[in-house]
């Protein structure tokens, strides 16, 4: 079953890893991502591992917006598949839309808690609220 969030585009970056399992940074390779995560090339990824990479610097952001941090969910032949702790990081959307053209981030709806506090299930449906 595939739970990718997003679209997932192609990609060739060279990029460098901080593994935290075992300690060592090393070189890997972005081959695709999306918005949720990516599949790295790098010998050194360990499943369940957090991770922290790298993306080469642009002339417009910070050395921190430039790492991405990052959970190992899996190791194939292909390399690992990584999802980001923060969804759709700035520099990952940055990216995809100058690869993949306009991938524009959906606005989001805030979702009214006060309107559920009176709320319960004995008493009324969530359709009632309205």
């Amino acid at each position: 079953m595939d739970n990718r969030l997003g679209q997932r585009i192609d990609l060739h970056l060279d990029i460098q890893l901080i593994c935290t399992r075992p300690q060592k940074v090393s070189h890997g390779r972005l081959r695709n991502l999306s918005r949720s995560g990516a599949l790295i090339e790098c010998e050194e990824l360990q499943l369940y591992s957090l991770i922290h990479v790298l993306m080469p610097p642009t002339g417009e952001q910070s050395e921190a917006e430039q790492e991405i941090s990052a959970y190992v969910t899996r190791i194939s032949n292909e390399g690992g598949g990584v999802e980001w702790c923060e969804f759709a990081p700035p520099r990952i959307a940055q990216l995809l839309q100058i690869e993949g053209g306009s991938h524009e981030l959906p606005e989001l709806t805030p979702v009214n808690v006060l309107a559920f506090e009176d709320w319960s299930p004995e008493t009324r449906s969530p359709a009632d609220l309205s």
